[in-house]
């Protein structure tokens, strides 16, 4: 093998291993309980309305996804039904590449027992 085809393929090495790095170390920031409060204010300051999850887990790896799991949006005092929707579980996958300009793009959207009024 040739001197710059070890430093070729040492170079990509160390690059991977920095993208895993990062990954794992991103990972760890991913907060459920803090991102689960960021949902419930920006939906009472936007819809004046109660936004409940029980359980919220984000990864990272092997792609991008949030799942919740008990998940209810409260309807207006007005309406007779207590929830605009309740479901077991919602799931969410993410777009990588774009998610690493900042841009969310949403690849899928699953629910599990959903319930709307």
């Amino acid at each position: 093998m040739r001197r710059w085809q070890k430093w070729t393929l040492g170079g990509a090495v160390v690059v991977l291993l920095l993208i895993v790095c990062a990954a794992v170390y991103l990972q760890r920031l991913a907060d459920g309980g803090e991102l689960k409060q960021i949902a419930q204010d920006k939906v009472r300051q936007s819809w004046s309305r109660e936004l409940l999850i029980g359980d919220l887990s984000v990864s990272l790896l092997p792609y991008p996804h949030l799942k919740a799991s008990d998940v209810s949006l409260s309807n207006p005092d007005w309406t007779q039904d207590k929830h605009l929707f309740k479901a077991d579980a919602i799931s969410a996958r993410f777009a990588l590449l774009p998610l690493a300009r900042g841009k969310f793009v949403l690849e899928s959207l699953r629910f599990d027992g959903l319930k709307a009024n």
